[in-house]
């Protein structure tokens, strides 16, 4: 089916608070009826089936994560950016839930927003500092979760995952609450042709989560996206109240942590050590996504960057020209370089860097597919400028450095081969089917029952129906046809055979000849007839013969 909503135009962005699902994921009964009408009454037979609705839950595919920012193993000015992640599955955060609405059910006071609907989703996004946290890789899902969380998630047997291990007190300070779950989540609508934004997404449909913490300056910090599935003993439901004078946020540490803090700096001469005897309590939860990052103190930012670049580097200019030791530059940054061309020849080439001291038009003769393509003639010398030449050949080369440039590149094609394929075959059946122009519009997302119902179609126009009951068969035998049985039994008409048949009026169209007793036999004819069948019945059995005897042996003579 069509999307009935425009994408939106080159450049722009349209989002979305979340996303309905039809259905959610697990077991499912589909009952279909279909009311039939034939000669002499009607039917409606049912059926009813069972399938399965599936999706990730324990594990996400790397396919599924479109990117994630900050980059991974990323190094920069990340202090003041929350962390987020994109999917190329919309749908995700939605498939399932937390377990709990996403509306704290407080009561709402002037000026509030209206109060969110659904559930909270199900996945969250949890940003730990360097030693704030553990990565438990491939252990059992009974290791992860609690009884009782287990127990709502329906008891799954033989699931092995990955899980991150972090204290209750950070977990309570970083953990969003039911709300903020729901704000945190959102879908996002690109032009598939915005090649930066939409990437290599066919649709151009994405779902983000976000992050409710800032990495601190000058920390490596890990970003973990997991699953609250079922987990309500560890999500609020509601974050805590903003009160004027206080910065907003929940206590970094929980007050049975802070006491047991003060209970450790004691003198140990007593006996016993209490962080040995009291550890702090941890929680564990389901990893599905995982990456690190740097987040430097100071200078990272773009801004900073350029300001701190030496310029020293690109060579300066004297005024006088009889002092000047640097390449002689136009006043757009071009430089005249010598170029070695394929024959070995040389040729004098003007070339620029990328940073230029005067704003430049965009190259709208673009893409392309070799860097001769991007070679240019300057009509104000006559010579060849190949700055974009020079561009494309440095782009193609640091793409090839890229060792998952290959896997994408087979990707895309394989991909392009099954678009080929599919729409050939879509080509075909419309051609063979008389298809109408609704199912002609909805064959490329439905193919199989498309198909099935032009074929069913045709048959039903090309050859009688089927007799599936076999009625029809037995309609025409000589005992039921009343034509037959009129003309057997002398009946007057075929409409008093038909009745006989259908025994509306048994006997009452039969003439009296045809149904009157034969006469009675006489005692003499009813013995001979018994006679006669018991003869034939009992047959005598033939006497047996006597069995030869035996030969008497000759005797001996005792001498």
């Amino acid at each position: 089916m069509a999307d009935p909503t425009p994408p939106p135009a080159q450049g722009q962005m349209r989002v979305y608070d979340r996303m309905a699902l039809p259905l959610l994921p697990g077991p499912h009964r589909l009952q279909t009826q279909v009311a039939v009408a034939y000669d002499g009454g009607t039917a409606a037979p049912a059926s009813e089936r069972y399938f399965t609705v599936d999706g990730p839950r324990f594990s996400l595919s790397p396919d599924e994560v479109a990117s994630v920012l900050p980059p991974r193993n990323g190094s920069g000015a990340f202090s003041e950016l929350l962390p987020q992640i994109v999917l190329h599955r919309r749908t995700l955060p939605w498939e399932r839930s937390l377990g709990a609405p996403a509306s704290s059910g407080a009561p709402a006071t002037a000026g509030d927003p209206p109060p969110l609907a659904g559930d909270a989703p199900w996945l969250a996004l949890l940003t730990f500092v360097e030693g704030e946290h553990t990565l438990l890789e491939a252990i059992p899902l009974e290791q992860i979760v609690p009884a009782d969380a287990l127990a709502r998630l329906g008891h799954p047997a033989g699931v092995v995952c990955d899980a991150v291990e972090v204290s209750a007190d950070v977990l309570a300070g970083v953990m969003p609450s039911r709300e903020e779950l729901a704000l945190l989540s959102h879908v996002r609508r690109v032009n598939v042709l915005d090649r930066v934004s939409a990437g290599s997404d066919p649709d151009g449909w994405f779902a983000v989560v976000m992050s409710n913490r800032l990495p601190p300056a000058g920390t490596k910090c890990h970003v973990y996206l997991v699953s609250v599935e079922g987990r309500t003993d560890l999500v609020a439901a509601a974050p805590p109240p903003a009160v004027e004078g206080v910065t907003p946020g929940r206590p970094s540490r929980a007050l049975d942590a802070v006491a047991l803090e003060g209970l450790a700096a004691l003198p140990r001469a007593r006996g016993f050590d209490v962080s040995a005897t009291f550890p702090p309590a941890r929680q564990r939860l389901v990893v599905l996504h995982h990456w690190g990052f740097d987040a430097v103190a100071g200078g990272g930012t773009f801004r900073e960057r350029m300001q701190a670049l030496d310029v020293g580097l690109f060579g300066d200019l004297a005024v006088d020209p009889a002092i000047d030791s640097g390449p002689p530059a136009t006043d757009t940054g071009h430089v005249a370089l010598d170029l070695h061309d394929r024959a070995g020849a040389v040729e004098s080439v003007w070339y620029r860097g990328p940073l230029c001291a005067q704003p430049l038009t965009r190259d709208p003769l673009g893409p392309y597919h070799s860097a001769d393509q991007a070679r240019r003639v300057s009509p104000e010398t006559g010579a060849e400028d190949i700055t974009y030449a020079a561009a494309f050949e440095a782009g193609r080369l640091i793409a090839a450095a890229d060792g998952r440039l290959a896997q994408d590149l087979a990707r895309w094609r394989r991909g392009a081969y099954d678009d080929s394929a599919r729409a050939g075959t879509l080509t075909a059946v419309q051609a063979a089917l008389p298809l109408s122009p609704a199912l002609a519009a909805a064959l490329p997302q439905a193919v199989a029952t498309t198909v099935a119902v032009g074929a069913l179609a045709r048959f039903a126009a090309a050859a009688p129906s089927a007799d599936a009951s076999g009625l029809q068969a037995a309609a025409s035998a000589p005992g039921l046809d009343p034509q037959a049985v009129a003309a057997a039994w002398r009946i007057d008409s075929t409409a008093g055979a038909g009745a006989i048949l259908k025994g509306t009026s048994p006997g009452a169209a039969l003439p009296s000849a045809a149904v009157a007793a034969p006469p009675p036999a006489s005692v003499a004819e009813t013995l001979a007839r018994l006679g006669a069948a018991r003869a034939a019945l009992v047959t005598p059995a033939a006497p047996l013969s006597p069995a030869p005897a035996p030969a008497a042996s000759p005797r001996r003579r005792k001498r």
